[in-house]
């Protein structure tokens, strides 16, 4: 009888390759100890489309760039690997993060100012894009607080 199971498994696999790849797929990213994936990029930028500052972090790296206002000259802040104690908790935090719930823009029409924020924030293979114009959204603040934890001389950073 096992040896009959086994030869209908094999045949479904073989009957069936894409069907069983998806399947393995599926449950490999689902299984303890697999690997998560996630990113996270804010861009920072004053009058419509000028960039002054672009961070990206990733389960393994980070990266800080400052733009200068002045003909496009850019400072790196910081282009490194994490550090394991930088890593520490990283995935918890963005594991919570709620991307099916947050909006693809928050703007406040009631301001007039220069600076705006987009948000590409990536978890699992879902990814979401955010304007934020002058709003205070909890869950986009503590993305921005998590590379200033990790790169405390970025609030000072500038590129002249």
């Amino acid at each position: 009888m096992d040896a009959l199971l086994d030869g209908r498994v094999i045949f479904t696999i073989i009957k069936y390759p894409l069907a069983f790849m998806l399947i393995s797929l599926i449950l490999s990213m689902s299984l303890p100890g697999a690997a998560l994936t996630y990113s996270a990029s804010v861009n920072v930028f004053t009058h419509g489309t000028h960039k002054i500052l672009s961070m990206n972090l990733s389960q393994d790296r980070i990266s800080v760039v400052a733009y200068s206002t002045n003909y496009g000259k850019k400072c790196v802040i910081a282009d490194r690997a994490l550090t394991s104690a930088e890593k520490a908790g990283l995935d918890e935090f963005f594991i919570a993060i709620p991307l099916e719930s947050l909006q693809d823009r928050y703007e406040n029409k009631n301001v007039q100012g220069e600076i705006h924020r987009t948000f590409d924030i990536c978890v699992r293979g879902r990814c979401r894009h955010i304007y934020n114009y002058f709003t205070e959204v909890p869950v986009l603040d503590d993305v921005v607080d998590r590379f200033y934890r990790i790169v405390p001389n970025m609030k000072n950073a500038r590129c002249d």
